[in-house]
């Protein structure tokens, strides 16, 4: 299982919960947007620490990754308001080059 924690700049974000569209590649190997996987956060996003927490299970033989070495994520996500049900904008990012400790 992958657990990793994402920053939210935002000032609100005790409301909020992360939507996150994820793919997990091989370092260098750009994504294909069918092959992302939706995901929900946890718990709602702390304001003390601006960060929503991920878990991923089974990560490896989801997106067919070697047992070993670094990989890159590419991700899609936005905020929904968790007493409203809003979504925010969607914003894009990738992570590179991350360590994996299993």
């Amino acid at each position: 299982m992958l657990k990793f924690k994402v920053n939210i700049k935002d000032t609100r974000a005790k409301s909020y919960r992360l939507h996150l569209r994820i793919q997990l590649t091989n370092q260098g190997t750009d994504h294909n947007p069918g092959k992302m996987r939706t995901f929900i956060a946890d718990r709602d996003c702390t304001v003390d620490e601006d960060t929503a927490a991920i878990s991923i299970p089974d990560y490896r033989s989801l997106w067919q990754l070697p047992t070993t070495g670094p990989i890159d994520a590419h991700c899609r996500f936005t905020l929904i308001d968790t007493a409203t049900g809003y979504r925010g904008q969607y914003q894009k990012r990738k992570l590179e080059n991350l360590q994996i400790i299993d």
